[in-house]
C-alpha cells in the first residue's frame, strides 16, 4: 500500500490490539459495495459506499484481496473495520434496508417544506408547476394549524428543520416572518434544535430580507441562475416578459458581501444554455463571488419531472450526454473555486421530505403533500393541515409510504445503493404520468468513478494524470445497471400490488377535496 495508507494500517493496528480483538479471515468475505476503480499506472482507488472509506492500493496490494488469508492481522483488520470485509453470514443488504428503515421512521427528527406563497414573479416556461399558479398566501389560519400541529409533535422531536418554498416564498414575507419567528419560539420553549434554508428565485432576496431570514435561523439560500444575463432572461423571465438577472445577481453579490447567508446557485442545464455552462462560469468568477466563501454552485438537468412541465419536454438532455459535458464544467468550476470538492453523502440522498415518514410539505392553502413536485397538484395531497390524521390513512401518503426502494431489483443490485437509497420517490411514484419519463438515478450513478477519482484527487492521494479514460462512468456502469421506463413500471406494479393487500382500492390517485 501507499505510504498514508500503511500509516493508517499501522495506527489501526494498534488501537485495536488493546481490546484484544480476533478476528477470524476465515469466516470473512468482500463487501458487495466495494467500487474499484484502475489508475492509468495499474494501481486502484477502492471504495466502499457503505463506509465511504476509500483507499489507495497497488496491483498486487488489490490481487491479493481475493485471498484473504494471505493478508496480515494488521491488513485483515484494516479492511475489516473500514467495511472492506464483512463475515459471511452479514447480510449487507438487509442490513442496509433496517438502516433505511431506522431513519425513515424516526420521529425524533422533523423535516417540513412550507410554502408561503403558490405565486410567483418569474415565468420560467420549464417550471414543473406550470406557468399558471394559484396565487394564495399563508394565512392566520393555515399559520395557526402549522403551530398547533407543531404543538402536537414536540415532546418527542429532538430537531425541526424548515425548508422554505414555493412558488416564490418571499411574495408572502410578512407572514414568512411571523410564522418563522413562532416556531423558532416553540422550539426554543420545548429545547428543539431549529434549523432552516429558503428555495428562492432571488429576485426579492435584498441585503435587509437576508438579515431578516438569517437572524430567524435561516442560513442558506438556493438560487437559480441558468446562463449569462442574455441567457437567463430568456429561460426565467419576470410575469411581464422583461429580464429578472441584473437584479438576481446584484442580490447576490450583495448578500454573500454583507450579510452571513450563504448562496448555492443552482443552474438547470438543458438543450438552450448548455453550451453556455462555460461562459456563466467565468462570469461568475470575474465578480469575485468564490472568494467570499459563502458562494458555491451546482449543475442540475431539466427534466419533465411532471405532465405540467412545458417546456421541459422540448429541453431536456438524454442523462449521458448532460453528465458528459456537466463532468468538463464541474472540473472547471472547482477550478475557479466555484464549485466544491465531491464529497460522499453522509446519509441517503433519497431521504427527502416525502420518503421520512413524518415529512410534509405544507401548501399555501394547507394542503398537505409528501413531495414539493405534486404541490401544484391538488388531486395528489395526502390531505389537508387541519385534519393530519386523516391525512396519514389516505391512499395518496400510502404511495409514498409503502414505496420502497428494496423493492426493486436495479436498487437492490446497485453497488451505490448505500448512497442513493433511491435518490427521487416521486420518480418511482409518477413515473409515466403525462409522459413524464425522467428517472430516479442520481448523478453518482451516472459518475461513480468520476466521483471516486475526484474525493482522492482532492485528498492527494492521485494526480490528475493518474485517471484512465476507459473507467467513465457512462460506459463501464461501475455501479450496476441504471433505472428505465421498464423498471420503473416494474417498481410501480410492486407498489400497485402492496396497497392492494393493505385493502386500498386499485388505481393511480385518489381526489380529496381541496381545503380552499
Amino acid at each position: 500500500m501507499q505510504t498514508a495508507t500503511k500509516q493508517q494500517i499501522k495506527s489501526l493496528a494498534e488501537r485495536v490490539s488493546k481490546y484484544d480483538v480476533h478476528i477470524d479471515a476465515s469466516q470473512l468475505v468482500l463487501s458487495q459495495y466495494n467500487i474499484p476503480v484502475l489508475l492509468k499506472n495499474d494501481d486502484y482507488l477502492l471504495f466502499n459506499s457503505h463506509t465511504r472509506a476509500l483507499t489507495k492500493l497497488t496491483a498486487s496490494e488489490y490481487q491479493l484481496l481475493n485471498d484473504i488469508s494471505s493478508l496480515s492481522p494488521a491488513q485483515i483488520k484494516y479492511y475489516f473495520a473500514n467495511g472492506f470485509m464483512v463475515y459471511k453470514n452479514a447480510n449487507e443488504l438487509e442490513q442496509l434496508e433496517m438502516q433505511f428503515s431506522r431513519i425513515r421512521t424516526d420521529d425524533s427528527s422533523l423535516p417540513l417544506t412550507l410554502a408561503p406563497s403558490l405565486g410567483c414573479n418569474l415565468a420560467c416556461g420549464y417550471c414543473f408547476q406550470g406557468v399558471e399558479k394559484a396565487q394564495d398566501k399563508f394565512d392566520a389560519k393555515v399559520s395557526q394549524a402549522i403551530i398547533d400541529h407543531l404543538d402536537v409533535q414536540k415532546n418527542h422531536l429532538n430537531s425541526l428543520s424548515i425548508t422554505w418554498y414555493g412558488g416564490e416564498p418571499l411574495m408572502a414575507k410578512p407572514a414568512l416572518l411571523k410564522l418563522a419567528d413562532r416556531m423558532i419560539a416553540l422550539c426554543d420553549m420545548n429545547k428543539i434544535n431549529y434549523s432552516s434554508s429558503i428555495i428562492t428565485n432571488g429576485y426579492l432576496l435584498t441585503v435587509e430580507t437576508a438579515l431578516e431570514l438569517y437572524a430567524r435561523r435561516c442560513t442558506w439560500a438556493q438560487i437559480t441562475i441558468d446562463g449569462p444575463q442574455e441567457i437567463h432572461d430568456q429561460m426565467r423571465p419576470k410575469l411581464n416578459g422583461h429580464g429578472s438577472y441584473q437584479k438576481i445577481i446584484e442580490n447576490i453579490q450583495a448578500v454573500v458581501t454583507q450579510t452571513p447567508m450563504a448562496i448555492s446557485t443552482r443552474v438547470n442545464v438543458g438543450q438552450n444554455n448548455i453550451e453556455h455552462c462555460e461562459a456563466l462560469l467565468h462570469e461568475l468568477h470575474q465578480l469575485g463571488l468564490a472568494e467570499t466563501g459563502r458562494f458555491s454552485l451546482y449543475f442540475a438537468p431539466i427534466d419533465a419531472s411532471t405532465a405540467e412541465s412545458g417546456d421541459a419536454f422540448n429541453q431536456s438532455l438524454s442523462k449521458k450526454v448532460f453528465n458528459q459535458k456537466i463532468l468538463e464544467f464541474t472540473r472547471l468550476g472547482q477550478k475557479l473555486g466555484l464549485i466544491r470538492p465531491k464529497s460522499a453523502p453522509n446519509s441517503f440522498l433519497g431521504m427527502c421530505v416525502a420518503a421520512k415518514n413524518n415529512g410534509l410539505v405544507i401548501a399555501a392553502n394547507g394542503d398537505l403533500h409528501k413531495c414539493w413536485e405534486t404541490m401544484h397538484d391538488p388531486e395528489k395531497k395526502i390531505g389537508t393541515i387541519f385534519d393530519y390524521n386523516k391525512a396519514l390513512e389516505s391512499r395518496n401518503n400510502q404511495l409514498w409510504r409503502q414505496w420502497s426502494p428494496f423493492d426493486n431489483d436495479t436498487c437492490r443490485a446497485c453497488k451505490i445503493l448505500p448512497l442513493c437509497g433511491g435518490m427521487c420517490s416521486h420518480r418511482f411514484v409518477y413515473h409515466g404520468e403525462g409522459d413524464q419519463q425522467s428517472t430516479p438515478c442520481p448523478d453518482w450513478k451516472w459518475s461513480t468513478a468520476e466521483n471516486i477519482f475526484s474525493r482522492a484527487l482532492n485528498a492527494g492521494v492521485v494526480k490528475k494524470e493518474d485517471w484512465l479514460d476507459s473507467q467513465a462512468t457512462i460506459d463501464t456502469k461501475v455501479s450496476g445497471e441504471r433505472h428505465n421506463t421498464t423498471s420503473l413500471k416494474k417498481s410501480q406494479q410492486i407498489l400497485r400490488t402492496k396497497l392492494n393487500t393493505l385493502g386500498y382500492k386499485d388505481g393511480a390517485i385518489i381526489h380529496i377535496q381541496s381545503a380552499g
